[in-house]
């Protein structure tokens, strides 16, 4: 079903409906939204701790493969010297 049909679909409910059932399906869809809303900014928190999660493995990884470097230089220095004798 199309997006534009299924709009028809509820707009013609609506006409249907009396005060009543119009106010009850409004309170729905307002309560709805606002569990949206907590839904959303629950995700957006878990986002920013992941993010911060994520870089701070990242600065570890970054750390540990510049000592990785630092030591595999350290030892091609000592191979060139030894052949060097």
């Amino acid at each position: 079903m199309s997006r534009m049909s299924e709009i028809d679909r509820q707009v013609a409910a609506l006409d249907s409906m009396d005060k009543d059932e119009l106010r009850t399906a409004c309170e729905e869809q307002l309560f709805e939204i606002e569990v949206l809303k907590t839904d959303l900014e629950v995700m957006k928190i878990a986002a920013s701790i992941f993010s911060i999660h994520l870089y701070y493995s990242l600065k570890t990884d970054l750390e540990v493969m510049k000592k990785q470097n630092t030591l595999l230089k350290e030892e091609i220095k000592s191979i060139k010297e030894g052949v060097k004798d």
